[in-house]
């Protein structure tokens, strides 16, 4: 009898074994996976995020159209706060400028440039905003190029810091652009840091100028569709960033 269950204990090891090796349940093992398995789960938990994010760029959409129907775009409007246009859906994102309106605001941008408008609420605070991007060669649009966005040329691996004081309004991640921050400054500035590989901030979290918020990876911002930039808004205003920020 001894033998007889030593010999079906074996026989049931052998089968449980083969039971794991033979099926899928082998990946529920610990350190199963190899690298390659595992960055292919990473992009597709990414490519799920972007699809998530087009399905609330489609239904922002056709709300707005049904509300358009309805007689109730007032009732749709006031939701939308005025001081987080740049960080937020635009209403009618699926419509694509046409070339005459980025004409217009090319042209509105460079008039705006040296108004006093925007220039005096640095100048009465003593703002001094701070180079997001120490020891990075910063690339500046062409002549007739969008101006509103700096990018940047990393030599090596390169930390990310606030160039102002302010609140972090969002944070999310994209394929072509990695992650994404965007930082409300006072007196209606607003900054947008993309291309990161790496984030050490929070949504809502208070920032300090200077204060570190990402990590930029020469060797992983390769796979971006675009370089690491910075935009800065000031009013619901794309400005050129190198008119306030010494880079």
């Amino acid at each position: 009898m001894i033998t007889l269950f030593i010999i079906l204990a074996i026989l049931l090891g052998a089968l449980g074994v083969l039971l794991v090796i033979q099926t899928p349940l082998r990946s529920l093992l610990p350190g199963y996976l190899n690298n390659n398995q595992r960055d292919e789960y990473i992009s597709t938990v990414a490519h799920i995020d972007s699809l998530s994010n087009e399905i609330d760029i489609r239904n922002i959409y056709l709300d707005n159209i049904n509300a358009i129907l309805h007689d109730q775009i007032d009732t749709v409007l006031p939701s939308i706060p005025t001081d987080s246009i740049p960080a937020i859906i635009p209403i009618d994102s699926l419509i694509l400028p046409s070339e005459n309106e980025r004409e217009f605001v090319r042209r509105y941008q460079q008039n705006e440039k040296f108004n006093i408008a925007v220039l005096s609420p640095i100048a009465a605070h003593g703002f001094t905003f701070i180079n997001p991007l120490q020891g990075a060669e910063a690339r500046f649009p062409e002549e007739g190029e969008d101006e509103r966005r700096v990018t940047f040329d990393l030599p090596r691996t390169q930390p990310v810091s606030s160039i102002y004081r302010g609140t972090v309004l969002d944070l999310y991640n994209t394929i072509e652009n990695g992650y994404t921050i965007i930082v409300q400054h006072p007196n209606d500035f607003l900054s947008r840091y993309s291309g990161l590989t790496e984030v050490f901030v929070q949504r809502g979290q208070q920032l300090n100028p200077g204060m570190r918020i990402g990590l930029i990876e020469r060797d992983k911002t390769e796979k971006f569709a675009n370089p690491p930039s910075l935009e800065l808004w000031y009013n619901g205003t794309a400005v050129n960033p190198r008119n306030y920020i010494p880079f």
